[in-house]
């Protein structure tokens, strides 16, 4: 008898797949970061927002205290 032994050197397939991973992981991690940034605006907005809220109540107090 015989035996015949084969090893593949270089699949394409599989090198596609892995490019195509390695960029799916990518925009993933981009995706995850513009979350991260909006959150962080969308906290200092609101924040703002608050202080605003302060600022203006004191003033129209101080403006109905002066009436």
């Amino acid at each position: 008898g015989s035996l015949a032994l084969t090893q593949t050197i270089f699949d394409m397939s599989k090198w596609r797949q892995l490019t195509l991973q390695e960029k799916t992981a990518g925009i993933s991690d981009v995706t995850f970061q513009t979350a991260e940034q909006q959150l962080i605006l969308n906290t200092a907005t609101a924040y703002f927002n608050v202080l605003k809220a302060i600022d203006t109540l004191s003033y129209t107090q101080a403006q109905k205290d002066a009436v």
